[in-house]
């Protein structure tokens, strides 16, 4: 046995003795929170032997928390996401010193996310001076809730993973895709297909009021799945593929979301630019002649975009003049509330009104009723953190497209490149998402997103790591054959 595999031994044994000790102390205070130092000791043993399957398990947990049992959330703070994440974070630490590698590797990712982060945390602060105290005290978990996903790039990023387990895990991903679509589609079985309708519309993974998130869910990674297939040579591993594609399609249709339409158009659009331009030929047919395919109720739910008159907007009565008063309700609560959100950033441009300050805000600046959300992720940034933390917010998606569309220019792996496309089509449909609605706080809905920006910068870090390893070997080699054929007059100058 290697001395470095003792240490680690040592000390998952140490965590393990630690954690059984605490839970037998707490047990009297929380059996809760006893049973979760333990799962705790339990997974840090795991993750010291082998951190890839902590990366498996947090991929399968993301999307599908709200579905598990309501007893196995209530652990305390050590829930299984923060728990999961907790000993993700120690053991990439405990890892990093035990190899003697640098923790952290270069890249501006790192500065975009803590520029981010540190944007947040002002704005929670300011939102006292609108909200009053309590309000902080209140937004400490969403805050968190919104930031442990993107933090999460840190672990995953810089842990040193071969190319084999990079792909190990991206294929996870698009799995989780396959049975988030499966379980939805039972859902919508046992509503039956002839009721489906606005009033049946339902959050799934996302639970009750997520029905938005769970059409956003299948904008975001589906096209990852069609992008990888679209690379594969293996026939079999290309039907499977496509198979998850057209399985998380129909879901999608039947989500009656809008936004999530035009951001599936924005992303194979995407694909078909940038690699396939038959694409854009089957996309132009299918958007042109959509009434053939698709099913009566998307075809009512488009053609109800525009009514005769609307009375009441937000549980307000719309002036005459209002363009909203000719739009059906959802639409013409955007159009209002959106003309409110750019009041506000007309108002407060640079810094904005505090975090999660605009339902209490927007009432002043609208005909709106208090609690409205802002249906735009950018003007709900604007609004809150100012045109600085929009800026922060953008970075966030342009910075790793910039990365993937560099990784795919240059690397000859198929499946890697197959990745990257689907990855920037992804980011283009998230840009387009989040027009018509606040789609990048949830964990289970961006966690993904993060778990796959970080393998990119983990495959970035990856290829950096073998470059600067062949120009050693090479510089070595150049000062080996340089002692050998000038080994006499060398001796002659060092004398």
């Amino acid at each position: 046995m290697t001395p470095q595999r003792t240490s680690y031994y040592r000390y998952a044994l140490l965590s393990a003795a630690v954690a059984c000790a605490l839970a037998l102390v707490v047990v009297k205070v929380s059996a809760g929170l006893a049973l979760g130092l333990l799962l705790g000791a339990v997974i840090t043993v795991v993750g010291l032997a082998r951190f890839e399957v902590l990366l498996h398990a947090l991929i399968i947990l993301l999307p599908l928390q709200s579905w598990i049992p309501y007893s196995l959330q209530q652990l305390g703070t050590l829930n299984p996401f923060n728990l999961l994440s907790l000993v993700i974070f120690v053991i990439w630490i405990v890892n990093a010193i035990l190899q003697r590698e640098r923790i952290v590797s270069f890249s501006w990712m790192n500065f975009v996310i803590l520029f981010f982060v540190l944007v947040c945390v002002e704005a929670l602060l300011r939102s006292m001076s609108f909200a009053g105290s309590e309000h902080l005290a209140e937004q400490l978990n969403p805050l968190k809730r919104w930031l442990s996903p993107i933090l999460l790039f840190f672990p995953i990023a810089n842990t040193r993973f071969s190319r084999p387990a990079i792909k190990r895990l991206v294929r996870t991903v698009l799995l989780m895709v396959g049975f988030v679509a499966v379980l939805t589609i039972k859902d919508l079985n046992d509503i039956g297909w002839h009721n489906i309708s606005l009033r049946t519309r339902f959050g799934g993974a996302f639970g009750f009021g997520g029905e938005n998130d769970l059409a956003a869910f299948f904008v975001f990674y589906p096209v990852i799945v069609l992008a990888v297939a679209l690379f594969e040579r293996k026939f079999f591993s290309r039907m499977v593929l496509l198979g998850i594609f057209a399985l998380a399609m129909l879901p999608l249709i039947l989500s009656l979301s809008r936004g999530a339409y035009l951001g599936m158009i924005a992303a194979l659009g995407a694909i078909g630019l940038l690699r396939h331009r038959w694409l854009l030929a089957v996309l132009v047919l299918g958007v042109a002649f959509y009434e053939v395919w698709t099913p009566g109720i998307v075809q009512q739910r488009f053609a109800r975009t525009v009514v005769a008159a609307n009375e009441r907007v937000g549980g307000r009565v719309p002036a005459p003049n209002e363009e909203e008063r000719n739009l059906e309700t959802s639409s013409a609560q955007r159009v209002r509330i959106w003309r409110g959100a750019m009041r506000i950033i007309g108002d407060y441009p640079v810094a904005g009104v505090g975090y999660n300050v605009f339902q209490q805000a927007i009432p002043s600046y609208a005909n709106m009723e208090w609690g409205m959300d802002a249906h735009n992720m950018y003007l709900r940034i604007g609004a809150e953190m100012g045109l600085l933390g929009l800026a922060a917010f953008l970075a966030l998606l342009v910075f790793p497209g910039c990365t993937m569309w560099r990784v795919y220019r240059t690397t000859g792996d198929r499946f890697m490149r197959g990745w990257m496309l689907g990855g920037m089509a992804s980011i283009c449909g998230i840009l387009i998402v989040n027009v018509f609605g606040s789609r990048f706080t949830r964990e289970e809905l961006v966690g993904l997103y993060w778990v796959l920006v970080g393998l990119t910068y983990a495959y970035v870090f990856l290829r950096r790591d073998k470059l600067e390893a062949r120009k050693r070997i090479l510089t070595e080699r150049g000062e080996q054959s340089f002692q050998l054929d000038f080994k006499p007059k060398a001796a002659h100058l060092l004398r």
